[in-house]
Parts: structure tokens; sequence; C-alpha cells
């Protein structure tokens, strides 16, 4: 997170992680798929997908929400 304070390195996008909640199945439970991806020359290759646990989803969330922060202190032009 330390390296976060540069959106625009690329080595901060060598790996990404996406998460959401989906109704899967015949009794249309939600679940948490979470999916991982290692970036390449080419694009971003799947090395994981799987089903997470709550504590891992909130974990990515919480995550998810410091890296918007960052995004949003990176490209705030405007000084209070």
């Amino acid at each position: 997170m330390k390296r976060w304070k540069d959106p625009t390195d690329v080595r901060l996008w060598k790996k990404v992680k996406l998460g959401s909640r989906y109704r899967l199945g015949a009794d249309g439970q939600i679940s948490n798929i979470m999916i991982e991806l290692s970036g390449s020359a080419d694009g971003y290759i799947v090395r994981k997908a799987y089903v997470g646990t709550d504590v891992e989803y909130d974990a990515f969330l919480t995550d998810l929400n410091k890296w918007k922060q960052a995004l949003k202190d990176y490209y705030d032009f405007y000084e209070e």
C-alpha cells in the first residue's frame, strides 16, 4: 500500500484481484466470487478463480476502498 502513492507505476498492475457477489446454483445462494489475475505482455492471465469466504470478501472490499482513496488522493489537483 505504500507504493500506491503513484498508481501509474506499472509494477502495481502485475497482480490484480477482482471480486463480487453473485447468485449461484438452483437455490440462488449468494456467493463471493474472487478472481486473481497476473499481468503479462499480452494482457492478464487468470491465476485463480474461487468462491471466497465472507472474511476474504470483506478484506477485499476494505482493500478496494483503500485503493479508491489512493486514486482520489493522487488525482486530486485542488488544494483546500
